[in-house]
């Protein structure tokens, strides 16, 4: 990673918006080196330490764009596929020069970032990426088309990093002669290591290779012996390295081959080296993305460990940080050396000068502190630590002014470094500025830094810049108390323990309580209250203003949290009777719904029970004057003809009995009994080819039995056929559809059992069912005529009805 000084040196040479000193102020560079710790390639640290503050709105948002989509991505997959991708560039500039080529190790380092290329790539393959991800796909589509030199890659350098036999035809050739000729080398000399006349002369039973020669290893003092070529002897003494003379001459053949293979591994690579040359621009554009992809990585980390998120961004408004934290101070609260505080920080819109007052005890200087690099990170599209609900502005320039100016090299005094500092602000201030200005005007006579602080921040106000200070000057807090280009603000301190809370109040200035804090650190309290006493009226009584004032703000701040509590308090009682309200009423509402339901089920009893009654005494009734009206019907049947006279005689029941020749009255049907059924009062017919089944009392005996010779007779066709007639139907309680469908079948039957007159029992209620059924009646083709019944036999609520003959 690069050193600090450096990353320093690379912003000031690329940010335009702001000056060396300013980022040293501001510590940003601090953020990046953290934010080069967190990526995973030497490619994000570069592009993290280049990092540069936007000073557009567009710019800012955009960058802010992309990190969020690989934010998101990152979510879903856990890390991106970045690999192991290393700066190519060294090695592109050492392959162009002239006879230059790359080692295996350099191509495997090509390779690893083609690699990251291809990973990255791959993300584009998910389902519906690009509207998911716009700019993310843009980005992967931006790579170049390395195809051609990812395959010569793959063919040349093996997965070991070597050079693949497979890199030429003559590579494998020369490496398939040095295998064989390697064989014959190794079994020559195992024949000499196994020869009984040499087996007492060595020291260890197998060769070994030195200086790319097969050699034996033997005792000190066969060396003389042994007939071969000495390569050396160990660090004892006790072994000599020795060269048989019978591989000498393979050993020869396969160093000419060695050469012979190193040679074309030269050219191998030198003609790769020219590939990957070619492809040089394309190779250094895919770099900067790989990297710039390791970089929103590292901000998404960066972001998960500091809980930060991405604020409102404006190009004007106001600024509205919420909970903000400073990241440093984050950073070394990890190792629990400090506590860090929020602080909400407002720059209301039209405000030019925010006054920040109050006791000297830093708080006033980490506001500015936080302002700053919050502004810094934000406009470089770093996430912040902010809460929700913030925002921020883009400045076209930010300059600060935090801590001790003095140059011992350039013979500055404080004020002086101060105040030349504050020159170079106001040379290039220019609407949409942000200056921030820690103990504006000290370090010279009070009166006269006085004035000249307000002159000046008036001046950057004419200007159109926003400046921030922050000040124990008294002409200042009055000034901002009445000029609406300026707001006071004060940094809250507790009196008790006279330590800041770090949080700011506005609309207020703030005391500067010097002699109290100076009495809190060892002051002895006599030359505190000599101190006072020296104090001039005009002094005294704006610090008795500021006193009255500050008295005042406590007691609106206790009235307020007393209001609050007050409200909560009538919150929760309020919320706890809607609670209680709500409980009763569910259950009142459950017991009324039980009670209901028990009423109901009463009611469905009571009607139950009535319904039978009702249907008990109507039968009882109905029975008698159905048999009156029946008797009277036909009657009235035989005075006309349509029935014998003797039909009016009782009849005595008939008894059926299988073989009887039977018709079934009402009809014209005749038949056979087959088989007689006591249970249910039945019998089954044959009638002609079929079987059909009629009640016992239809049956009326026509002669004796039937002979196996004679036909049966039917005037019908052949189906089941059984008719029942009733001279009286009740449908009340049906609907009107289903009623229709009841006296259709009523009317049916009635008609074909010859009756000349039928009763329709529908009752009166609403008279809706019985305007149904005559207006039925007076479309039906059977109905002669229709009436309303007698009082005696029902009134309205029955129809009398005259069948056609």
């Amino acid at each position: 990673m690069q050193s600090l000084p450096v990353a320093v040196t690379r912003l000031f040479d690329c940010v335009k918006i702001l000056d060396k000193t300013t980022l040293s102020t501001l510590e940003f560079p601090l953020i990046l080196s953290e934010l080069a710790s967190l990526a995973a390639t030497p490619l994000g640290m570069e592009a993290a330490l280049s990092l540069s503050p936007k000073s557009t709105l567009e710019a800012a948002e955009t960058q802010f764009q992309r990190y969020l989509e690989v934010a998101s991505l990152i979510e879903l997959l856990g890390a991106l596929p970045i690999g192991g991708a290393t700066d190519t560039r060294p090695l592109l500039k050492k392959a162009s020069k002239e006879g230059a080529y790359l080692s295996c190790e350099e191509f495997s380092q090509v390779k690893s970032l083609l690699s990251s290329v291809n990973s990255l790539r791959s993300l584009a393959s998910f389902p519906s990426f690009d509207d998911k991800y716009p700019i993310t796909d843009r980005r992967l589509n931006a790579f170049s088309d390395q195809s051609f030199l990812t395959g010569e890659l793959k063919r040349v350098i093996d997965d070991d990093g070597g050079i693949s036999d497979r890199a030429s035809p003559e590579l494998l050739h020369i490496r398939r002669e040095l295998k064989g000729m390697r064989g014959r080398a190794r079994r020559l000399i195992d024949d000499l290591r196994r020869s009984e006349d040499f087996k007492e002369w060595l020291q260890e039973d197998f060769y070994t290779i030195r200086d790319d020669r097969y050699v034996l290893l033997i005792k000190a003092g066969y060396q003389t012996r042994f007939p071969g070529i000495i390569h050396g002897r160990s660090a004892s003494g006790e072994t000599y390295f020795i060269e048989p003379y019978k591989v000498v001459e393979l050993n020869n053949e396969l160093s000419l081959l060695k050469k012979d293979e190193k040679a074309e591994e030269i050219r191998i690579l030198r003609e790769l080296s020219k590939v990957v040359v070619s492809e040089a621009d394309g190779l250094t554009e895919d770099q900067g993305i790989v990297g710039s992809f390791d970089l929103d990585s590292a901000k998404a980390a960066f972001s998960e460990k500091l809980g930060c998120s991405v604020p409102e961004l404006g190009a004007s408004g106001e600024v509205r940080l919420m909970g903000a934290r400073h990241p440093l101070l984050i950073l070394k609260g990890f190792t629990g050396d400090t506590t860090v505080r929020p602080v909400d920080i407002r720059l209301e819109e039209g405000v030019k000068v925010l006054v920040i007052s109050g006791a000297n005890t830093g708080g006033k200087t980490v506001a500015l502190k936080t302002l700053g690099l919050i502004t810094l990170m934000a406009q470089s599209a770093i996430p912040v630590p902010v809460s929700a609900g913030s925002r921020l502005r883009v400045f076209g320039r930010i300059s600060a002014d935090i801590g001790d100016s003095q140059g011992i090299a350039e013979d500055l005094s404080t004020f002086s470094g101060h105040i030349k500092r504050l020159g170079s602000f106001l040379a290039d201030a220019a609407p949409g500025d942000l200056i921030l200005i820690d103990e504006i005007g000290v370090g010279t006579d009070p009166s006269e830094g006085s004035v000249l602080s307000l002159a000046l921040l008036e001046e950057f106000s004419a200007r159109g810049a926003v400046t921030v200070v922050s000040t124990h000057m008294n002409l200042l807090k009055a000034h901002a108390a009445v000029d609406e280009a300026f707001m006071n603000a004060t940094v809250i301190f507790d009196k008790e323990t006279l330590e800041p809370s770090y949080n700011l109040s506005y609309g207020m200035p703030g005391q500067s309580l010097g002699l109290s804090i100076a009495g809190s650190l060892g002051i002895p309290e006599s030359v505190v209250a000599n101190a006072r006493g020296k104090l001039t009226s005009d002094e005294s009584a704006f610090i008795e203003s500021l006193k009255d004032i500050n008295r005042e703000r406590d007691r609106l701040i206790a009235l307020n949290n007393r209001l609050a509590a007050v409200t909560e308090a009538r919150d929760l009682a309020l919320k706890k009777l809607r609670d209680e309200r709500a409980k009763i009423v569910e259950r009142l509402k459950k017991r009324l719904e039980k009670k209901a339901k028990e009423a109901e089920d009463e009611i469905r009893n009571i009607v139950a029970a009535l319904k039978e009654k009702e249907r008990e005494a109507r039968l009882k009734t109905g029975t008698a004057d159905r048999a009156g009206r029946s008797a009277a019907v036909k009657a009235k049947a035989v005075a006309r003809g349509a029935l014998p006279h003797d039909a009016l005689r009782p009849v005595k029941p008939y008894l059926p009995k299988e073989g009887d020749k039977v018709s079934v009255s009402g009809s014209s049907t005749k038949g056979i009994v087959v088989k007689v059924m006591a249970d249910t009062k039945e019998v089954e017919l044959k009638v002609g080819a079929m079987k059909i089944k009629a009640p016992w009392k239809k049956l009326e005996k026509t002669g004796g039995k039937l002979t196996r010779a004679e036909p049966v007779q039917s005037s019908g066709d052949n189906f089941d056929y059984s008719v029942d007639a009733a001279y009286s139907i009740n449908i009340i309680g049906n609907r009107v559809e289903a009623s229709v469908k009841l006296v259709t079948k009523f009317l049916d039957d009635a008609h074909l059992a010859g009756l000349p007159e039928v009763e329709i029992i529908h009752g009166k209620g609403t008279g809706v069912l019985g305007a149904a059924i005559r207006e039925f009646l007076a479309g039906n083709p059977l109905v002669e005529s229709y009436e309303q019944g007698d009082e005696r036999g029902g009134g309205a609520g029955v129809t009398m009805v005259r069948l056609k003959g």
